[in-house]
């Protein structure tokens, strides 16, 4: 638990729901840049998958960002989740985000 959130005085998981709702949020994420680099027919217009693009690094830039400010380390504190976020979690946002940014100025 603690490795997941970090913030002070929770002390059970999240939701079923919202986990699950979290992770087809990242499943569809993650099947947007081939939708983009390739075209492939999805019904989407192209402009609402562009948009999504932008969205979503934008989102992943963000929360990298805030591993390293203090003042998000200051409402995350808990260990093993500070530890984890600077060392893993907010560089791989970071990286998630710059991939993002480079399947879209690639096209």
């Amino acid at each position: 638990m603690k490795s997941v959130i970090g913030a002070p005085g929770l002390e059970t998981m999240p939701p079923t729901g919202l986990t699950m709702a979290v992770a087809l949020l990242i499943f569809i994420a993650g099947l947007l840049p081939p939708m983009f680099v390739s075209g492939v027919p999805s019904g989407l217009p192209a402009n609402l998958v562009w948009t999504g693009m932008v969205v979503l690094a934008t989102i992943f830039l963000v929360r990298g960002s805030l591993a390293f400010l203090p003042i998000f380390r200051r409402r995350h504190p808990q260990e093993p989740f500070a530890t984890l976020d600077r060392h893993i979690y907010g560089p791989l946002c970071l990286l998630i985000g710059a991939a993002y940014v480079i399947v879209l100025a690639s096209v």
